[in-house]
């Protein structure tokens, strides 16, 4: 994933899942409030059954 608009790669109430040997880059904020405050990987758990995602091999 790179140079979209927003987080390149995001993952939101659910859990146990696994991301792997992926690249995200160049990603940009949606507007010039938010252009230099992208994460390129987002993982955002609301609850705890949403625990157990792995990141792993990602740039």
């Amino acid at each position: 994933m790179h140079d979209g608009m927003g987080i390149g790669w995001c993952q939101a109430n659910v859990g146990n899942n696994l991301v792997l040997n992926c690249d995200a880059y160049k990603d940009k904020g949606l507007d010039v409030l938010s252009d230099e405050n992208v994460d390129d990987f987002g993982c955002h758990p609301r609850r705890e059954s949403d625990a157990g995602n792995r990141i792993v091999g990602c740039r």
